[in-house]
């Protein structure tokens, strides 16, 4: 907030919380201000920043009409200073009404990237996201512009009705859930995925940031990383429900060179025994990048309820092979 004009903001409810004014576009003066700043701004940055996100949530304080109006104005305004600019929006978290209105009222013909928050979000809700990005039948891009481990921490709780800290959960425990947030997003065809908040805040989680008190990496950090580079060029491939009581999602490389499987247990089970993999057609990885011995009975990454698995083959028929040896499965969906 800091690098945003003072008279960007105004009073919110009986507390000083930086928020656009009301007045941002309806007001002549002041909708002259906005977009001089808007064009100075991405005409600074040109070449440096061609993607551009309008406002954080903005649900969160204005009706979807003002949303509507300030894209409306504002796009244009964008495309005009930097034409290789790409409007990233509307950054929504899941408000299904206010979404659908948004659509309504035109808002996908001036986003070029359609631009979510994607906490506490399974496969059902991200599955409504896609659906929102392509309503008007655009094959764009979908951004989780703001997503982490952040969600039960006491500062998030108290800012969200009806929502209760419950205690803060341990490193693995954060780690393990941005390991799932990032694979469950990918695997639903989000096309990019972006960590919120890097280093430690105190109002925060404990371990939802990527650096401890010393600046070292978390757990969090290693295995987001981790997970993120056996991801790297990888296409999703389809899910899969398994009958024992875990999930998993596949990845694969467009020539079929390479294959990534990301299972973990749902509810409180654990993970079933990978004594029939073989590990020289499917090599497997904890969470943080070490390799699990197929041929021992057990792994503290089997026994922890929630801790992701990595998979990795030659091929995706390799990969499905290596499956299908665990216990009873569901058909991939695509």
């Amino acid at each position: 907030n800091q690098t945003r004009p003072h008279w960007l903001h105004t009073k919110w409810g009986d507390r000083e919380k930086p928020r656009p004014a009301p007045g941002l576009i309806y007001d002549e003066e002041f909708r002259g201000q906005w977009l001089a700043y808007v064009r100075e701004t991405v005409t600074r940055y040109r070449g440096k920043i061609d993607y551009w996100e309008l406002l954080n949530e903005p649900y969160l304080y204005a009706s979807p009409q003002w949303v509507a109006d300030i894209y409306k104005a504002t796009v244009p305004v964008i495309r005009a200073a930097n034409p290789d600019a790409r409007i990233v929006g509307p950054c929504l978290y899941l408000r299904p009404k206010c979404v659908n209105e948004l659509i309504k009222l035109g808002i996908l013909d001036y986003i070029d990237v359609f631009s979510y928050h994607g906490y506490h979000m399974d496969s059902p809700k991200l599955r409504t996201v896609n659906k929102w990005a392509h309503a008007d039948g655009i094959d764009r891009p979908v951004f989780d512009t703001e997503n982490s481990a952040l969600s039960s921490s006491r500062f998030f709780c108290q800012s969200c009705p009806g929502k209760e800290f419950s205690g803060y959960v341990s490193p693995q425990q954060s780690a393990a859930r941005i390991t799932r947030s990032l694979v469950s997003a990918l695997g639903e065809g989000t096309d990019t995925f972006f960590f919120y908040w890097m280093v430690h805040y105190d109002a925060y989680e404990k371990h939802g940031t990527f650096l401890d008190h010393a600046g070292g990496l978390r757990s969090s950090a290693v295995a987001y990383a981790v997970t993120g580079w056996r991801l790297r060029n990888l296409e999703p491939r389809g899910k899969q429900l398994h009958s024992a009581g875990f999930q998993s999602y596949s990845f694969a490389n467009p020539e079929d060179t390479r294959a990534v499987a990301v299972l973990w247990s749902t509810g409180s089970r654990e993970l079933p025994s990978l004594s029939g993999l073989d590990n020289k057609v499917v090599t497997v990885y904890d969470m943080m990048g070490g390799v699990i011995d197929t041929g021992q009975p057990s792994h503290p990454a089997l026994a922890t309820p929630g801790m992701p698995v990595i998979l990795e083959a030659e091929s995706l028929a390799s990969l499905q092979q290596a499956l299908s040896r665990l216990p009873a499965t569901s058909p991939a969906r695509h």
